[in-house]
């Protein structure tokens, strides 16, 4: 069973996101976090779609070996759409059966929440996969080192 978990887990590979410096990859995480965020349409989640499957070929990670690893939180990202489209009303009525009402909105919602839940999980999943805890530990205690001149343990 543990063997099938990624989050956590560094995978060795000679890749260039691999090579990066940690402090850089937390920093693009952060943004990625920010970005996906600010999206709001088909075309800014596509863009995010192919920044981040490009990111996954440059680090050389079998796809094998994430979809393995994901496989639960794909039943939580579904779950999740499940949700948004059931619970969010707006828009025109697309499907209504008995007590059940499906929304233009819930729908759209449902694959944008999903769709930003997934992509999350697929960017922090690489960092811990390219990068060793020692190194991440590291690189956050060297982006939060300004905070010492404020009394503020890091």
């Amino acid at each position: 069973m543990m063997e099938k978990m990624i989050f956590g887990r560094y995978v060795p590979a000679d890749s260039l996101i691999h090579k990066m410096d940690p402090r850089s990859k937390l920093i693009i995480i952060f943004l990625f976090v920010c970005v996906i965020f600010l999206a709001n349409n088909g075309l800014t989640y596509a863009l995010i779609g192919i920044y981040t499957f490009l990111m996954l070929g440059l680090s050389k990670i079998p796809i094998r070996f994430l979809y393995g690893g994901l496989k639960p939180i794909i039943w939580l990202v579904l779950f999740t759409f499940i949700l948004q489209l059931f619970f969010t009303k707006g828009g025109s009525l697309i499907f209504h059966w008995g007590p059940v009402k499906i929304y233009e909105e819930g729908l759209k919602m449902g694959i944008f929440i999903s769709l930003r839940f997934f992509f999350l999980i697929l960017m922090t999943s690489l960092l811990t996969l390219t990068t060793t805890p020692i190194e991440i530990t590291d690189g956050l205690e060297t982006l939060l080192n300004p905070l010492k001149k404020v009394r503020f343990p890091v």
